[in-house]
């Protein structure tokens, strides 16, 4: 079948998908709307394209791998815990992301065939009718993900969009569940969250724990950051646009990109700093590219600004790998241990280490899970504690 691809009503990529990718073509007048780590094709022609045709650029097999790595990636993914709760759309996402026409909460990009005849404004999501209008009390019990809205959500842990009403408001939220043993990843966003608000840090998603109905943390959830007129655009997605993912210094590169859209590099790294200085405190383990964002403007093209910090709960995989100390803990992040992170903060002092939580502060909020015993508590605390001596005598090499 042959399908377009559309930033709002911008076709920018029409290609015929069978079981992969077969074919594919751009047309050079639309091409600025492309995702980023498409446009890695209009870099380097030579290697994806071809051959250009009436200002449209016919790809090539690897060209159209690109595409058809870009469409996977998009879908949810295949370690996604519970997957089964999916029922039979688990057995082919992508065909249940294209059926929900690829569209996201996150950006303004979507997929129609090439007989339909629809637009922008009939498939988006923005108006939340998709959406579950939960209360708290529902948001444990929610078991159904099979809403459109959800087809395109990545990462490992269960997750869902819902809607919150007032009387005047909608508001859109973002859930992700856990099982109660691994209530320590949730326990970390408040955790950065406690630490952001006391620093004065102020541009971080605000969570709140899901309890059940035995009054254990089963997940958390945030207020969405992303709009129709501010899109999400990851650190991932700038750094494949030039092909630059396994980089060595990536902190600088991801800056240098994000100013090519209009970002002023001192922001970007302010922002990488000052996450880095809280995931290092709190041992996220998971700051990889795709948890580092921006927000665009989708017409203009022009980075806003930064997002707000999100997803600092680690992952579910790394906490079977015990930290080791205060420097070689190895972390899935933009490089390979907690102290080459570190290294590469340009300020520590963006984080005022004089109004950091203490660590009886820190033991009250681990004390909130069901399964973390008194040891792994103890642990985690003393690791806190003396994780903020080693920043306050820290010295860059």
């Amino acid at each position: 079948m042959i399908y377009i691809l559309l930033h709002k009503d911008i076709p920018v990529c029409v290609f015929e998908l069978e079981t992969e990718v077969i074919s594919a073509l751009i047309n050079m007048k639309t091409a600025e709307h492309l995702p980023l780590p498409l446009k890695r094709i209009l870099h380097f022609q030579s290697e994806f394209v071809q051959e250009e045709l009436n200002g449209q650029l016919i790809l090539n097999e690897e060209g159209c791998d690109l595409v058809d790595f870009w469409l996977n990636d998009r879908t949810i993914p295949a370690n996604r815990k519970n997957l089964n709760k999916y029922g039979p759309i688990a057995k082919n996402r992508l065909a249940w992301m294209l059926q929900n026409h690829a569209c996201s909460l996150d950006d303004c990009y979507w997929i129609r065939s090439k007989d339909e005849h629809i637009t922008w404004d009939e498939v988006k999501l923005y108006g939340y009718d998709q959406l579950d209008v939960l209360t708290q009390e529902k948001l444990s019990e929610k078991v159904h993900y099979k809403d459109g809205a959800n087809s395109t959500l990545g990462g490992e842990l269960e997750k869902y969009w819902f809607c919150k009403k007032t009387d005047n408001e909608t508001f859109l939220y973002l859930c992700k569940k856990v099982s109660p043993s691994n209530d320590v990843l949730c326990i970390r966003e408040l955790l950065a969250n406690l630490i952001y608000e006391k620093t004065g840090y102020d541009n971080y998603c605000r969570y709140m724990y899901v309890y059940n109905s035995e009054n254990q943390i089963v997940g958390c959830f945030c207020k969405a950051f992303t709009a129709e007129n501010a899109e999400l655009i990851t650190a991932y997605d700038l750094l494949e646009e030039y092909n630059l993912t396994q980089q060595d210094d990536l902190y600088s590169i991801i800056a240098e990109s994000a100013e090519k859209y209009g970002l002023p590099k001192e922001q970007t790294i302010e922002y990488l700093d000052i996450q880095a200085v809280v995931d290092y405190l709190i041992t996220n383990r998971d700051r990889h590219q795709g948890n580092i964002g921006f927000l665009r403007d989708p017409d203009t093209l022009r980075i806003i600004r930064t997002a707000p910090v999100y997803d600092s709960g680690s992952s579910e995989s790394m906490e079977y790998e015990l930290p080791i100390d205060t420097e070689h803990t190895r972390v899935n992040g933009l490089y390979h241990t907690e102290k080459e992170c570190l290294q590469h903060v340009s300020d520590i002092s963006r984080i005022d280490l004089s109004r950091l939580p203490d660590g009886n502060e820190i033991k009250i909020e681990l004390e909130k899970s069901s399964t973390l015993n008194i040891d792994r508590i103890k642990f985690l605390v003393k690791l806190y504690t003396d994780k903020v001596t080693a920043l306050k005598s820290y010295k860059r090499v």
